[in-house]
């Protein structure tokens, strides 16, 4: 850039108002053209923004976040922009250049890399600064669990390779214990827990032993936080483990799912059909019972329709009646309730009909006597 050239920028920013200067005007984030060009890993644009100020601690400043912008650098991942902050901290020593800076949630730029995912980040902080893998960051959880947090599979898999990390290592969170294993699970990391369960049979079984003695259970966690693809991925494959675990209330999947109001789950448990209707929790209660109060509305009334489907039997009706409340002819294979003295109706039609007619009360099911649900139905 010309000295002329240079003296009008200079002159520019000096009249404008900050907030008018295109090179200090901060977004969002606090983060003014310098730190969003780091951010977008932008060398070339960070080289031309210090070519444009005499004093570069004008714009080099901390976003909102406390993130300097050796740190907003290794969120792109730019190695060659990360090894020029580390030339431009070399050469000036400001303190925002700092390669181990710390912003307001405690996190540094090895931890920034990690979370984003950015393996060649990692491995040139480790090797130029030796930075610790087993420095404790925040929730006493480390790098690594982060990493499985993530769902940074290549990340997770260098710590595992590497001899200097202690992969039965568990973490409390909640009050509740987690190895890797149990935490990738409850995380929904779906790529780590595939290549965990995929890891020889020693190290896995190791690990899955940790799991039973921790009191956290992989299945459980999945169903609990509502990680559907886990959940399918720990049945579907591995037949010979024992779906009906349940935690020490005595609650399963399927009663931690629809506690959670994760519809979906049930649904797909109902699909492979999952025994639940004579399960108990440890206060006696069946699934009926343990969600009546549920604030999930389609909750109770997915589990309302199906205790009156299970009140259903197939017959075979000879008759050319028609159904009382559809008014179509009743086939051969059509079900009937329990409850309404054989008398020959369309199952979706009564469930239809008396879920259609509902009111909050304690009312009784006029045939079979028995209580219904809270919410729920009047029987025709």
């Amino acid at each position: 850039m010309s000295k002329k050239k240079k003296d009008e920028v200079k002159n520019e920013m000096s009249e404008s108002k900050p907030e008018d200067n295109p090179l200090t005007k901060l977004d969002d984030d606090g983060r003014n053209t310098y730190l969003i060009a780091a951010y977008q890993g932008n060398l070339k644009e960070v080289k031309s923004i210090e070519k444009e100020i005499d004093d570069i601690n004008t714009i080099n400043i901390l976003d909102s976040g406390g993130n300097n912008i050796f740190i907003i650098a290794c969120v792109s991942g730019n190695l060659a922009l990360i090894r020029y902050i580390e030339t431009q901290y070399n050469k000036s020593k400001d303190s925002n250049y700092n390669i181990y800076h710390t912003n307001t949630n405690g996190e540094d730029a090895y931890l920034t890399a990690a979370l984003n995912g950015h393996l060649e980040v990692l491995k040139h902080l480790e090797e130029t600064y030796d930075w610790n893998i087993h420095v404790t960051i925040k929730d006493d959880k480390d790098v690594f669990f982060l990493a499985i947090e993530k769902d940074h599979v290549h990340i997770v898999k260098r710590f595992i390779e590497c001899k200097n990390y202690n992969v039965y290592k568990t973490i409390i969170q909640s009050k509740n214990t987690y190895d890797i294993f149990t935490y990738a699970y409850n995380k929904g990391a779906i790529n780590t827990v595939k290549y965990l369960e995929n890891l020889n049979d020693k190290l896995r079984w190791k690990m899955y032993d940790g799991v039973k003695s921790c009191g956290s259970h992989p299945l459980l966690c999945a169903a609990i936080n509502g990680h559907l693809e886990c959940v399918k991925y720990y049945i579907e494959n591995y037949k010979d483990r024992d779906i009906y675990v349940h935690n020490t209330s005595h609650n399963n999947i399927y009663f931690l799912s629809a506690s959670s109001g994760y519809l979906n789950i049930l649904k797909y448990l109902d699909s492979i059909h999952f025994k639940i209707d004579d399960k108990k929790n440890q206060k006696n209660q069946n699934i009926y019972e343990y969600i009546k109060d549920s604030k999930h509305k389609d909750m109770l009334e997915y589990l309302s329709k199906k205790k009156l489907g299970n009140k259903f039997k197939l017959i075979t009706y000879n008759s050319v009646d028609s159904c009382p409340i559809c008014k179509e002819k009743i086939n051969s294979d059509d079900t009937i309730c329990k409850c309404i003295n054989d008398h020959a109706v369309h199952k979706e039609c009564y469930i239809e009909y008396l879920y259609e007619n509902t009111i909050e009360s304690d009312f009784k099911c006029c045939y079979c006597k028995e209580k219904l649900l809270q919410a729920c139905f009047i029987a025709i």
